[in-house]
């Protein structure tokens, strides 16, 4: 087999392969959103809870309401954008597309919102929650279904399966 250089380091080695390309991309995503997106939702919603109306300015500067945003921007950036997001190059399903697209339909509302209450809602928003929630179902799934038996070769492969079932 061929050898190629993967990264910067000379002396990282990888074996070519006919691994998918866009796979880690999915199952990264996946692991995001799992992870870390839908628990800074369900943090970010447990303290709105306990904000009355005339505490919003208050909330919007929270430390729990900023992580949130920040979360939200670094999924955009990395992963949703259809501009640069991982998820862009990803093989993914009729049913994933579908999901993404609701993501990111959702997600570029914000860019309408200017008002701080509208921005909350939008990010806590159910139905924002269920979307990632099947996103990144529906990107397991086409990992599990699609990329797996070309992808297990992959060096970080049991890392990110391990991080998944978590």
């Amino acid at each position: 087999r061929e050898r190629e250089i993967c990264g910067e380091n000379d002396d990282i080695l990888v074996e070519k392969t006919n691994r998918v390309l866009g796979a880690a991309g999915g199952l990264c995503c996946a692991v995001f959103i799992r992870k870390h997106l839908l628990h800074c939702i369900e943090k970010a919603k447990a303290e709105f809870e306990k904000t009355d109306d005339k505490q919003i300015v208050t909330f919007f500067e929270n430390v729990v309401f900023k992580s949130l945003r920040k979360a939200f921007m670094k999924a955009w950036e990395l992963f949703l954008s259809p501009e640069g997001g991982a998820l862009e190059w990803t093989s993914t399903s009729n049913e994933t597309c579908v999901e993404l697209s609701k993501a990111r339909k959702h997600i570029s509302t914000l860019a309408l919102g200017k008002e701080q209450r509208k921005i909350i809602e939008i990010l806590l928003n159910p139905e924002m929650q269920e979307t990632l929630k099947n996103l990144a179902n529906n990107l397991l799934y086409d990992y599990a279904v699609g990329a797996y038996t070309k992808f297990r070769e992959h060096p970080f492969h049991e890392w990110m399966c391990s991080e998944v079932n978590r």
